[in-house]
């Protein structure tokens, strides 16, 4: 539960109501988290969107798009360039916003199949307590960097942050107990975040990030996690019956379930807003420019001119270096054009959640010329991100 003065960066006016005037009744709101993402390690303030819902009564009225527009202006205040909300299918593209980043997917593994925990291991499993907090948040910090090392888009996790989804979590709110993965010698080697609530029989598990050996941990935790869920849901109505990682579709411990016969879901993905492409695109530059330095394209010198149909952008190369990136509010001339994408789905390209390639395939009228498609194809290549939502 978001509770302003608490949160480490939500503020009371980060909520926003509309009321019915002639009954005092809330009926619609949503909610915004400002936190810190990078994008190939460059920082840049993003807004959750979050807690959307409007009374049945009170649809189709336009309050969802006028509480949008209200927190887009919310964000351009606060300097939270993009907007980011995980929602149901094509609803939020109506105010603009692309499915551009992977969310969750996973596999599902039955308690069934879990073999007993072998003898001979050296890991245990430690129940977080609160006091350990001080001395375990450098540890944390330090497992989490290292497996968001390499990943395109990641959200930064500043120590204030680390201790509100420890101690500050409101007893009514959709909490997470915590489990640290530690060696016989209490070295902190892990950690595992299990969600408070279930799916039906099934027990959600958002987050493991271990620096051990997969080959060698996987037999052992998957007891200890059998074993600790069902002692946290040991009143569950249905009982738990299986394990839910929900980590993305590559997460380094999947190979090693596969003998457990666990039953497999794609990802979803996140909607992603960008207010001012151009300004975002110049926020980032130094990662398209190590990008040029490092491949085919070094030195380059070009205007690479990419239409939307209905806008278009510009961007000018030198020496490798970009110098200026504008924002059109039209259709670029013909001669003029490099590539062009329908609205908003060059998102999927510029956070690297599908290839210039995939995207040709998917969008008849995602083309470009020859000589441009492989300037495209190493500035935005497709990548790996890790971004879960926060709370």
């Amino acid at each position: 539960m978001l509770t302003p003065g608490k949160h480490p960066t939500v503020v009371w006016e980060d909520f926003l109501l509309v009321e019915d005037t002639r009954t005092g009744e809330i009926v619609s709101s949503l909610g915004l988290i400002p936190q810190t993402w990078a994008y190939a390690g460059i920082p840049f303030g993003m807004g959750q969107i979050e807690l959307v819902g409007t009374h049945p009564d009170y649809r189709r009225k336009g309050l969802v798009r006028a509480l949008f527009e209200a927190i887009h202006e919310r964000c351009a205040a606060r300097g939270l360039p993009v907007q980011g909300v995980t929602g149901i299918p094509y609803f939020y593209r109506q105010f603009g916003y692309e499915f551009a980043l992977a969310l969750r997917g996973g596999c599902s593994i039955p308690l069934s199949v879990i073999p007993e925990t072998p003898t001979d291991t050296a890991f245990a499993l430690r129940v977080w307590a609160a006091d350990a907090l001080p001395g375990d948040l450098p540890h944390l910090k330090a497992l989490y960097e290292h497996f968001a090392r390499g990943k395109l888009v990641v959200c930064r996790r500043p120590d204030d942050r680390w201790r509100h989804r420890y101690l500050a979590q409101d007893p009514q709110s959709i909490a997470h107990q915590w489990l640290y993965v530690v060696t016989r010698a209490q070295a902190v080697v892990g950690y595992v975040v299990i969600r408070a609530e279930t799916e039906g029989a099934r027990v959600f598990i958002p987050e493991l990030v271990l620096n051990a050996p997969y080959p060698e941990i996987t037999p052992w935790l998957l007891p200890r996690l059998r074993d600790e869920a069902a002692t946290l849901f040991a009143d569950a109505d249905p009982p738990v019956a299986a394990l839910w990682f929900y980590m993305g579709s590559r997460h380094p411990i999947y190979p090693y379930l596969h003998k457990y016969s666990p039953t497999t879901r794609p990802p979803y993905a996140w909607y992603i807003r960008v207010a001012d492409l151009a300004a975002f695109i110049w926020q980032i530059r130094s990662a398209l420019e190590r990008r040029i330095a490092r491949g085919s394209l070094a030195g380059l010198t070009r205007t690479l001119g990419l239409n939307f149909y209905t806008s278009s952008l510009r961007l000018t190369f030198e020496s490798g270096k970009l110098v200026a990136a504008e924002n059109l509010p039209n259709a670029l001339p013909n001669s003029e054009i490099d590539a062009a994408f329908p609205p908003l789905v060059f998102l999927q390209l510029l956070f690297g959640y599908r290839s210039h390639r995939e995207l040709r395939h998917a969008f008849p009228d995602a083309v470009s010329k020859p000589d441009a498609r492989p300037i495209i194809e190493e500035l935005f290549p497709r990548r790996l991100s890790w971004v879960e939502p926060e709370y």
